[in-house]
């Protein structure tokens, strides 16, 4: 039964169109049907109105001699529908007949779609490489804590689960923006003095990717821009620039502990600037930020009056001594909007479960807050069953589950480091948080790859089966990313692969410029020694090695020696005694007693490296030392010039002084 009123002629009253008259003494529709239609849009009762007339006649409509279906009819291009739960009728022209049989043809994508690339999915598939038969699979590209089995979830964590599905009150709906419990559970969690928050500061997401989209969604419109780091999380990328808004990339300082760079970052910034992204601890680098360098990004966020994304999902995951700052603990005056999840936390990646925290102390994000919560309606909030096990999850997981991660990722990423950086022709970056670690290459040094990681990374996983990912899915090329969750000796035997892998493919280059004004000439005058040339004076370093064979031969070179450079390695403990007893031979050597000597203290990027005064007091050397300037006490008593210098080699620093102050006491 339709109710309708003609456009064409306003009545008074509906005009009743009534199909095939039903039984005598029964409705056409059932009575739960009938009391469902209550008026139309002129207040008619159609209960009254319609059904006491026991739908008789079609008023003149429609001739009672046409037969219809009981679905539908036309009249004088007007279509009405019988269904008992449609209203409405639409002005039409009168059916056509039905459109010739036709073929399925391919249909386009949207390009919303088309838009929507994520850069390592697309690497990864241009990644199809046969690795070496010979030798086991190492993947260390992919960041799925879970792949390895080293780094289970905490029984604490799979009981609260299991509690919450025994409970049964989870199989429903909830609330789009999470469980009011769930809330309160996090608000418990998460509030400091600093940084206080309710349960209406989060929203409940699919992961902490979700939350990053429901904040870039709801802080940027088409043509706007947002900053994220570079290198950085690829998904940044992939979620701006289906919907117009521009990713604006801000360096970070490889050679500075990949250090945001402050000047660049304030250069981007512009009028249709919306948010800017900080990822701490980072993915892929491995940084983690200081207070100090945190708020100096937050002074830059306040003077230009910008919101930040704080994208802190490996926010409990560091380790060497570094320290986490949430970021809203540092400044009450930026809004922030913090995304966070259980997934790298708390080691299960799969469950899905993210939250963003809204800080705003003085209601900048007001607006932004409702259009948050209005787009938490699109998938209806996250899976009920794993919200209902959070509180428990946060209460109930032991401070020995966390520790244990802890040590995992330090024993990998100390094998890793201080395997690679002694690896000629490689630069990685030291990590102290997240489960990655950046290690640039060389092009220079490897010329068979012309500068492209992407063959450099097929040619590791043909040759020597370890897998990991090219900088170019970070906005990075010349680098590549490492993973850190396998088991140590399985991340010891993947960098020594690496390693033998670049040696095979090592083409020395000499470079003009040693270190910071120390300047090497092309030419060599055999495999362990070098001419070099330092503000016009010029002379040649022999390097005689430091094992026991070579010691035995010291005493040889002696005569004709003018200056000493002892190097140790800062970072080994179990050489230092014979380091030691070596130098303090040297220094009793009579043949050297007017030579000048710069003890190195080398690898001190490494963990655990010793710090000068360590160095110091563990040889021994206080008095000793002359100083770095010449024409020192010391010096001038006649005393033998000896000086210590910090240095990492691999890394191109400190030993460049080292140079400059023998050549100054040469002079």
């Amino acid at each position: 039964m339709v109710l309708v009123t003609s456009s064409r002629a306003r009545r008074s009253q509906p005009r009743i169109i009534t199909p095939n008259k039903p039984a005598e003494g029964k409705n056409m529709y059932p009575e739960h049907v009938i009391k469902g239609l209550t008026t139309d849009t002129n207040g008619l009762n159609l209960h009254e109105n319609c059904m006491k007339q026991q739908l008789k006649k079609d008023n003149g409509l429609l001739s009672p001699q046409r037969q219809h279906s009981p679905s539908s009819f036309e009249d004088d291009g007007l279509l009405l529908s019988t269904s008992p739960f449609c209203m409405s009728y639409d002005r039409q022209r009168k059916r056509q007949s039905p459109p010739p049989e036709r073929e399925w043809r391919t249909l386009p994508a949207s390009e919303h779609s088309k838009n929507t690339v994520n850069p390592i999915r697309r690497i990864v598939d241009v990644m199809s490489v046969e690795p070496n038969p010979a030798k086991s699979l190492i993947k260390l590209h992919l960041g799925d804590p879970t792949l390895t089995g080293t780094l289970p979830p905490s029984d604490a964590v799979l009981k609260a689960l299991q509690e919450a599905l025994m409970s049964e009150k989870y199989n429903g709906y909830g609330p789009a923006v999470g469980l009011v419990e769930v809330r309160e559970a996090l608000a418990r969690h998460v509030t400091t003095p600093e940084a206080p928050v309710t349960a209406e500061d989060f929203i409940l997401t699919s992961g902490c990717s979700h939350a990053l989209e429901l904040a870039i969604e709801g802080m940027a419109n088409a043509g706007d821009n947002i900053l994220v780091p570079r290198p950085g999380f690829p998904l940044y990328t992939t979620l701006m620039r289906p919907h117009g808004i521009e990713d604006r990339h801000y360096d970070l300082q490889m050679e500075n502990g990949a250090l945001v760079n402050l000047q660049h970052l304030e250069s981007l910034i512009d009028e249709r600037t919306r948010a800017i992204i900080v990822c701490n601890p980072s993915n892929p680098t491995g940084a983690v930020y200081s207070k100090a360098h945190l708020e100096a990004i937050l002074r830059i966020a306040d003077l230009y009056k910008v919101p930040v994304i704080a994208d802190e999902i490996y926010g409990g995951m560091v380790y060497d001594g570094a320290v986490f700052y949430p970021m809203a603990t540092l400044e009450p005056k930026v809004p922030i909007i913090s995304c966070d999840g259980i997934a790298k936390r708390y080691l299960v990646p799969g469950w899905r479960l993210g939250w963003l925290t809204i800080h705003d102390r003085h209601g900048a994000l007001k607006n932004v807050r409702d259009g948050l919560r209005n787009l938490a309606q699109k998938i209806v909030g996250p899976c009920a069953l794993v919200q209902g096990a959070l509180p428990a999850i946060l209460d109930n997981t032991p401070a020995e589950f966390f520790e244990h991660v802890r040590n995992v990722l330090t024993l990998n990423a100390k094998a890793a480091y201080n395997t690679l950086s002694a690896v000629p022709g490689l630069k990685p970056v030291r990590p102290q948080g997240a489960m990655y670690m950046m290690i640039g290459f060389d092009a220079d040094n490897f010329p068979a790859f012309k500068g492209d990681e992407l063959s450099f990374v097929k040619a590791l996983i043909a040759e020597e089966s370890v897998y990991c990912l090219p900088g170019t899915a970070f906005h990075c090329p010349g680098w590549i990313r490492l993973v850190l969750t396998y088991p140590e000796e399985v991340t010891l035997d993947a960098c020594e692969r690496i390693a033998a892998f670049c040696s095979r493919h090592y083409s020395l280059r000499r470079p003009t410029v040693v270190a910071n004004g120390c300047y090497k000439s092309s030419s060599s005058i055999g495999l362990d020694s070098e001419r070099l040339t330092l503000n016009g004076n010029e002379f040649i370093a022999y390097d005689i090695g430091g094992h026991a064979q070579a010691v035995r031969l010291w005493k040889d070179y002696y005569p004709a020696v003018d200056a000493i450079i002892f190097i140790i390695d800062t970072s080994d403990p179990q050489k230092l005694p014979l380091a030691k007893n070596e130098l303090s031979a040297i220094l009793m050597e009579e043949q050297v007693a007017n030579c000048a000597i710069a003890v190195l203290g080398n690898k001190i990027d490494r963990f655990g490296a010793l710090s000068e005064q360590q160095l110091e007091d563990y040889f021994e050397l206080a008095t000793w030392r002359t100083g770095k300037q010449k024409g020192s006490a010391g010096v001038d008593r006649g005393r033998r010039p000896l000086e210590i210098f910090m240095s990492s080699i691999t890394a191109g620093q400190g030993y460049g002084d080292a140079f400059r102050w023998i050549n100054m006491q040469l002079s």
